[in-house]
């Protein structure tokens, strides 16, 4: 299957999806709601919500999210990206190597450093 990459702009409706649920679980059902949508309407395997995006869905609580949502939608490699139109695009970072000796040579480094030395003393050992 050839690679796609793109990037669209889709307003969601949502209130057809949680008019239907009861109480708290309105929000619930809205987040999963554009996840299905953006899976459908991108051809994705895997969708991710910015956290931006996600805290706009729950700013009035989980009874009550809000009846559309703007969405820009990036599609790379089977994974869509979904975050607000007005969010900036967070640059991937990249990891951290870990340290030869994995977590205990690391401890044991900041160990040595951090261990005092101790002088040679000058007095005769006891007998």
């Amino acid at each position: 299957m050839a690679e796609k990459t793109g990037e669209r702009i889709y307003n969601i409706p949502l209130r057809a999806k949680w008019v239907k649920q009861t109480g708290v679980q309105r929000t619930n059902r809205a987040v999963s709601h554009v996840k299905e949508f953006l899976t459908r309407h991108m051809h994705a395997d895997k969708v991710k919500v910015s956290q931006k995006l996600n805290e706009s869905l729950w700013k009035r609580g989980g009874q009550t999210p809000p009846s559309y949502v703007k969405v820009k939608a990036r599609i790379e490699e089977g994974i869509v990206t979904a975050r607000l139109p007005e969010e900036k695009e967070i640059e991937k970072v990249e990891e951290k190597k870990k340290p030869e000796g994995g977590i205990k040579g690391k401890l044991e480094q900041t160990l040595k450093a951090k261990a005092p030395q101790k002088a040679p003393s000058k007095e005769n050992p006891k007998k």
